[in-house]
């Protein structure tokens, strides 16, 4: 927590992480827009705001699901540990920030293995079904732009599983309720999205006043309405040339608690039905917002559960009854 002395040794850095997560108790209430964007209108490809709403669900992801994290803070973690020994990293528990040169060649390194999915990181991104298969397109097609918003969209889970790994290793803890997935490419440049030019000058007609001939009410009234006509006809005009260059932004059917819908429905594997049950909405409201949302964030969805049957609920004991013999 902010203020407390630092850790003698990552053993007892490590030890604090696991006892936090620990006792981090779930939460299945987030509510309110989700804000992919400043503006009304984001790029046609919707990449800034896909990494905005995916860095909100990895925040939702572990409060909903708390074994999530500590999942991840068991074997993966020493996965990670090991490989930055191995690389020569530093042995204090708290060596400082990703943006140092020298952790950053640390987290890439042990991102370049995590390649090979049989690991513990790797099986740990696949039990969660995180995005992990990497297939990008032919070498000869592929730039480094290209390769990076390929591995952005469709193989993120294990750079996010990597990345939170890494902070947690390089970077003080932060209080529990903070301690959350990191999403690696949900960088302010990322976020932001490239600048689509889709701003313009306003223009308004002259305005005139004559106090001989007109009181000062009525000049009020006859202006402000000639120039909210004229406003609104400039946005108008601004905006059908935005639409035709981008899209709009997807926050007013998308809320946060759709994303806690998904993550009930991802992690801890609740039917829809039984979330739409649980939040008073109907089965089809509740299965359509979060197929959008998992298509949003670019998580492929799991295998739905067989007919009624939840993956996370224990089998019932099966009811024994005595059935006496009849009297003649």
């Amino acid at each position: 927590m902010e203020g407390e002395p630092p850790f003698g040794s990552w053993e007892a850095k490590r030890g604090e992480l696991r006892r936090r997560l620990a006792a981090k108790p779930r939460r299945l209430t987030h509510h309110g827009p989700l804000l992919l964007a400043p503006g009304a209108y984001v790029e046609a490809d919707r990449l800034s705001a896909r990494l905005s709403a995916r860095q909100v669900f990895l925040q939702i992801a572990g409060d909903v699901e708390p074994e999530l994290l500590i999942s991840l803070a068991g074997a993966p973690l020493d996965e990670y540990a090991a490989a930055w020994q191995e690389n020569g990293g530093p042995v204090t528990a708290d060596p400082g920030s990703f943006a140092e040169p020298a952790l950053v060649t640390l987290c890439l390194a042990f991102l370049t293995t995590l390649l090979d999915t049989t690991g513990p990181t790797g099986a740990w991104a696949r039990r969660w079904g995180f995005p992990v298969d990497f297939a990008p397109p032919a070498p000869d097609r592929t730039g480094e732009r290209t390769l990076l918003r390929y591995t952005a969209e469709r193989s993120w889970g294990l750079g996010m599983a990597g990345y939170t790994l890494h902070r947690w290793r390089a970077e003080p803890l932060p209080s529990p309720d903070q301690l959350r997935l990191a999403d690696i490419f949900a960088s302010k440049a990322n976020l932001a999205g490239e600048d689509l030019g889709l701003g313009g000058g306003i223009t308004l007609p002259p305005a005139w006043w004559d106090p001989q001939r007109e009181i000062r009410a009525a000049a009020t009234a006859r202006i402000m309405g000639e120039l909210r006509r004229a406003v609104r006809g400039e946005l108008r005009r601004i905006e059908a040339e935005a639409r035709a260059r981008a899209m709009p932004s997807p926050a007013k059917r998308t809320g946060t608690e759709h994303l806690v819908w998904l993550a009930r429905y991802q992690l801890r594997g609740e039917s829809f039905a039984a979330i739409a049950r649980d939040v008073g909405k109907e089965r089809q409201s509740v299965t359509e917002a979060v197929k959008e949302t998992a298509a949003l964030i670019g998580l492929p969805l799991r295998t739905p559960n067989p007919p009624g049957r939840t993956r996370t609920a224990p089998r019932r004991a099966a009811r024994i009854v005595r059935v006496e013999p009849r009297r003649r």
